[in-house]
């Protein structure tokens, strides 16, 4: 059985030292047939900064961004729901992007 699953990530911004998630989404694919989905929003931790030009990109206004779940819901949520095995592909500069944000939100909440 072959078991992967596709993730993406919506952010503040590019870079993971400063932005953060504001939308984790993905479909877990078992045996190249689509069982799964998830889709979560993400309040970004305190000391992220919020770009203006991420919110254009993201549609989002700050006030969709603060009622958003807050991060260790999320986390805890998502940790418990799924094993992962991450296998990059697409655009590598933001899958590496996405990766770095993803595992902020792991390093930080662990």
């Amino acid at each position: 059985m072959k078991k992967l699953c596709f993730i993406d990530c919506e952010t503040t911004g590019t870079d993971p030292k400063q932005h953060g998630l504001i939308q984790l989404a993905g479909v877990i694919v078992i045996d190249g047939e689509e069982k799964e989905t998830f889709n979560y929003s993400i309040r970004p931790f305190l000391q992220d900064i919020i770009d203006d030009g991420a919110l254009a990109v993201n549609k989002k206004i700050r006030q969709d961004i603060e009622a958003q779940s807050e991060p260790r819901t999320i986390y805890l949520s998502f940790s418990t729901a799924y094993t992962l095995k991450i296998e990059r592909g697409g655009d590598l500069h933001d899958a590496f992007t996405d990766i770095r944000l993803t595992q902020k939100l792991y390093n930080t909440l662990t």
